[in-house]
């Protein structure tokens, strides 16, 4: 995945804005930080519902997803740049949206 897909697939989510996190590109909705390229890797950081979410992921496919010392404990996964797919980090992407958005602009996505 390049950041221009990332950049498209997020933002193409109702209220959904940019801003710097970190000095990185970030995502959020009604000021909830969803997503953000990370600083140092090649990779995309993604809140997840909790910890269950992350270790799920990661057991799923620990080629693309992972963590770091920073993010245990923390409701949030890295994804590897090469090696996602855009339909599998949109999924997660939705799902984190889906818990911050307003009914109004979930009702917007789901029309």
């Amino acid at each position: 995945m390049t950041i221009e897909q990332l950049r498209k697939c997020f933002l193409g989510f109702p209220g959904v804005d940019e801003a710097p996190s970190y000095g990185t590109p970030g995502f959020r909705v009604r000021k909830k930080l969803l997503a953000r390229l990370h600083q140092k890797e090649p990779a995309v950081v993604l809140r997840v519902a909790d910890v269950d979410e992350q270790e799920t992921l990661i057991a799923m496919d620990p080629k693309v997803f992972y963590i770091t010392d920073h993010y245990v404990g923390h409701a949030f996964v890295l994804a590897r740049l090469k090696k996602a797919r855009v339909g599998v980090i949109r999924n997660v992407f939705e799902a984190a949206w889906r818990n911050a958005a307003s009914k109004k602009q979930v009702a917007e996505l789901d029309d």
